[in-house]
């Protein structure tokens, strides 16, 4: 089976746009606001029925990372990838068996480090003001986002701000 698909349905997705230059490296986990930041530099999320994918895609051509939550997948969509979306099934992992080997290979160190005892790492543990402030920043970065519904031919139409526009849905992964 192929890693390159589009969703077989026909219901919501959640497009967003990758910078050209965005990449990330394990010190973001201590700065989670600037990651989020630079994630979200294009200050758009598209919301699209899934089978308008290649449309958009071909309006659009550019680097994305789709999340379909009604399948549990991951996707990411490269500019000039002419197969569709590269899926990374957030539950069972890979079908692709080089993938899987991949991933299997990244477990494993995670277990290996999960059974360390902890007295080999320090314990990291904000205190209040700090958790608050960097509340306030991610909620500052995500009040940027606009949703943007993609339309049959182009058609893009606003539908407000990500936060809110979540909360009126009830939107959960």
């Amino acid at each position: 089976m192929t890693l390159f698909r589009y969703p077989s349905h026909n219901r919501d997705v959640l497009v967003l746009p990758l910078p050209k230059d965005f990449g990330a490296w394990f010190g973001d986990i201590f700065d989670i606001p600037s990651l989020l930041g630079r994630l979200f530099s294009a200050k758009s999320l598209y919301v699209m029925k899934a089978g308008r994918l290649p449309e958009f895609f071909q309006a659009k051509p550019g680097r994305y990372v789709i999340i379909d939550p009604l399948k549990d997948v991951v996707m990411m969509q490269f500019e000039g990838n002419p197969y569709g979306p590269l899926n990374f099934p957030l539950n069972e992992g890979p079908s692709n068996p080089r993938m899987k080997n991949v991933f299997s290979i990244n477990l494993g160190i995670q277990k290996a480090l999960s059974k360390l005892p902890d007295s080999q790492f320090p314990d990291i543990m904000p205190d209040e003001f700090t958790i608050s402030q960097i509340g306030a920043q991610i909620k500052a970065v995500f009040d940027q986002v606009q949703v943007i519904r993609w339309r049959e031919g182009g058609q893009e139409l606003p539908r407000g701000p990500m936060i809110r526009y979540f909360r009126r849905r009830r939107f959960s992964f």
